[in-house]
């Protein structure tokens, strides 16, 4: 199966139903959120299937994506479908770990301290993965980025992640995409006034 990105450029899709891919009309509204944040951004595609969102954010202009995905087969298509888009100014790297194991543990070398502007989570919907990672997402996100969750419309996910709160919600169809910020207390808004 193959996959259309943005520039209408085609990706290959793993075979099977272990992995599902982003729906070009959740794709359409993240990037529309987004719009012209992309280009120089840093990504942090969790559980990333056949690596079409940073597929996406690359072809896009992003400076560098990162991904994490369980299964190996997976990992190569990645690979393949980001070097496809990827311009000589950006860098993609990807991992095949389990995601609650490397969050916890974190990155080492030249990406132990980067914080990400758009972290983007997309474990199976059914997956118990939403409890164990949402709550190490935090760390790794830039103070003014975003952390986009995409889930069954029908999962209910917390106001709060720590220092995040939940800025939006769309159900489109049988998923939905929830965005977390982080959160100005109105003490601190009123800090801020001039």
């Amino acid at each position: 199966m193959s996959l259309r990105i943005h520039g209408k450029r085609t990706l290959k899709s793993p075979a099977g139903l272990d992995t599902r891919p982003t729906s070009s009309r959740i794709r359409q509204s993240l990037f529309g959120i987004l719009q012209d944040r992309v280009p120089g951004s840093k990504w942090l595609d969790v559980c990333a299937g056949a690596g079409t969102i940073g597929a996406e954010a690359l072809s896009r202009g992003a400076a560098l994506v990162v991904g994490i995905e369980f299964s190996r087969s997976a990992c190569a298509i990645i690979r393949s479908n980001w070097q496809r888009v990827a311009s000589s100014d950006s860098a993609a790297e990807v991992f095949q770990a389990d995601a609650r194991v490397l969050l916890r543990r974190g990155f080492v070398g030249t990406l132990s301290s980067v914080t990400f502007d758009v972290i983007y989570f997309d474990p199976p919907y059914e997956s118990p993965l939403y409890g164990d990672v949402l709550p190490l997402l935090p760390r790794y996100l830039a103070e003014d980025g975003y952390l986009f969750v995409e889930h069954s419309r029908k999962r209910s996910l917390p106001e709060q992640i720590g220092p995040l709160g939940l800025h939006s919600r769309r159900d489109m169809g049988q998923g939905g995409l929830s965005l977390y910020r982080h959160r100005v207390l109105p003490a601190e808004r009123a800090d801020q006034a001039p």
